[in-house]
């Protein structure tokens, strides 16, 4: 079975994209279970509660990259655009993610929370998020240029 530099940069991405998952929703969870009076006042706001929402559309979209990559993965023909497809997800969720993020850190500090290590786990999952987008373009690059055609 011959690797390709596309399916290298598909296999770190999702490897880095799950680490940082973990490691921002541990330290988020942390944060939470520390404060957790504050934090439930905070997102009984109409901040928070947005700021959540987001949040679990963003999630749901990883949901849905994970079954579009899984799909790809498996598929007979390996085209492009999957990859443009887990793109636009990852692209969509970093957004959202990003307004979720805001919202809570604002409803957070309203309320004189400490959402230091909640925030900064939700920014390594965003960080995560940037990586895997990177990668997906550089794997996009590199297919389309194994896919040119060396004519002699």
């Amino acid at each position: 079975m011959r690797f390709s530099k596309s399916l290298i940069f598909f296999i770190v991405a999702l490897i880095i994209i799950i680490c940082c998952s973990v490691i921002g929703n541990i330290l988020y969870f942390v944060n939470y279970n520390e404060e957790s009076y504050c934090f439930s006042s905070a997102y009984g706001t109409s901040k928070g509660n947005a700021g959540l929402y987001l949040l679990h559309v963003g999630n749901a979209l990883s949901l849905l990259f994970f079954i579009v990559a899984i799909i790809g993965a498996f598929a007979i023909s390996r085209s492009r655009e999957f990859s443009l497809i887990l793109l636009v997800i990852c692209v969509l969720r970093a957004i959202i993610n990003l307004a979720g993020i805001i919202l809570l850190a604002i409803a957070l500090t309203d309320y004189k929370c400490n959402p230091a290590k909640a925030i900064v786990g939700l920014l390594i999952n965003m960080i995560g998020i940037f990586i895997v987008i990177i990668f997906l373009c550089l794997g996009l690059r590199s297919r389309s240029y194994e896919d040119e055609g060396v004519y002699q």
